[in-house]
């Protein structure tokens, strides 16, 4: 045989050899791989709510009237102290003027009385002491007058008769001075014990009395201006001008958005894995990217009308997305763990009741059995089972068998 005989059979064994290599390799399941990396996973709580104002104060009048003026309307932002509606009521005007009617007059009386009870006493006292006086110098009189017809009666002089008058009349004067002598010293202690101030008391309860009514009165006019009891935005007016309203009629509606939160409801096995303080991430209808919330309360006991206990979300970033009264889905972060093993969830596969997954090395793929921990969206976390190192199968995994062959098509991207 000639040598390019020999060189023509062997480049068509070559070639047929190639072939079937080919066929067999191209029979080999296709796959693609990964390596494990190692990363961050979470575990979250997802929930829904409400937003909700830190306050949302509704404005009752506390009066009866028509309404006169209303100032604001929704939208308006307002202060504390701002005039919401102004209202008027004229017989809550008449009973104002009538209490400061009386008032003066009874403050009148009281100065009246503190001015003469007090110099009634004194003066009471002072006649008292005069007609004590007067009556000491009757007695001096009647006494020399007796004295003398008893010196006289005894010469003769001065018949019986005249004499027991004499006497009668410095008795008379004895007993006056003793009965006035009683009257100063009561009249004394009258003034010393101030028993006339108890109708100075008695008029200055009287003007006390007043005092009070006219205050009534007054608060009810300041009523009639119905002022805001908190700053923030005016969410709803509820009445209109010349519409009469009654008392706890509800005028306006404030809300103060200075912090909003939102307010979830959960059952008894949800709420044992909330604590204060824990991360949330909070999503309105449009909007991609989560914004930042904080649990600020978790309620104790449950509220049996929602049917759940509680958990107020405090949103910490201003967004316009954020409203007062907008639905948000929430979640909430009860563990994070870093620097753990993460496949995606598509390596991972139930093999007779087991959590395995495929690894290849030298073409062939290799069943090893895992044990899994945290899940977040497409990635798991891996506890044991793998190592760095290794090349998992992320697809074309189902339907492999321990060591078989396998040809790899391509690598994936990391979760």
């Amino acid at each position: 045989m000639k040598k390019d005989q020999i060189f023509t059979y062997l480049i068509l064994y070559l070639f047929l050899s190639s072939c079937g290599y080919c066929a067999d390799f191209a029979l080999a399941p296709a796959v693609r791989v990964i390596n494990a990396r190692r990363g961050k996973i979470s575990r979250w709580l997802a929930t829904s709510g409400f937003v909700v104002p830190r306050v949302l104060c509704s404005v009752a009048t506390e009066v009866d009237g028509r309404v006169l003026k209303t100032p604001v309307d929704i939208g308006d932002i307002v202060n504390k102290g701002d005039q919401l509606v102004s209202l008027e009521n004229n017989a809550l005007l008449i009973t104002l003027r009538r209490a400061k009617a009386v008032l003066a007059l009874r403050q009148a009386t009281l100065e009246r009385t503190e001015a003469f009870r007090e110099a009634e006493a004194k003066l009471d006292l002072s006649v008292a002491k005069k007609d004590a006086k007067v009556a000491r110098a009757e007695l001096e009189q009647t006494k020399v007058a007796y004295e003398s017809k008893a010196k006289l009666s005894k010469t003769g002089m001065v018949p019986g008769q005249e004499l027991q008058t004499a006497k009668a009349a410095y008795l008379k004067a004895a007993a006056q001075v003793d009965y006035l002598a009683e009257l100063v010293k009561h009249r004394l202690q009258l003034l010393n014990r101030k028993d006339w101030q108890r109708d100075v008391d008695k008029a200055k309860a009287e003007r006390d009395a007043a005092k009070e009514d006219l205050a009534r009165a007054q608060l009810d006019v300041d009523r009639l201006s119905v002022k805001c009891p908190i700053s923030g935005t005016v969410a709803a007016r509820k009445v209109a001008r010349g519409q009469s309203v009654r008392v706890g009629t509800e005028l306006v509606t404030v809300i103060d958005s200075s912090s909003l939160f939102v307010d979830c409801y959960l059952d008894e096995q949800m709420i044992t894995t909330v604590k204060v303080k824990q991360l949330a991430h909070i999503f309105f209808d449009g909007t991609h990217l989560p914004i930042l919330g904080e649990v600020q309360r978790v309620a104790p006991s449950i509220d049996s009308e929602k049917g759940g206990y509680l958990v107020r979300l405090l949103i910490k970033e201003k967004k316009k997305a954020a409203r007062a009264g907008r639905y948000a889905t929430c979640r909430i972060l009860l563990e994070e763990r870093r620097g753990v093993l993460l496949l995606p969830r598509s390596a991972i596969l139930d093999i007779g009741g087991r959590q395995a997954l495929f690894v290849v090395a030298k073409g062939k793929a290799s069943e090893q059995v895992i044990e899994t921990g945290l899940e977040e969206d497409d990635k798991v976390e891996i506890m044991s089972g793998i190592n760095l190192s290794q090349k998992v199968v992320i697809e074309g995994a189902h339907g492999l068998t321990d060591g078989q062959e396998v040809r790899v098509v391509g690598e994936g991207t990391s979760p």
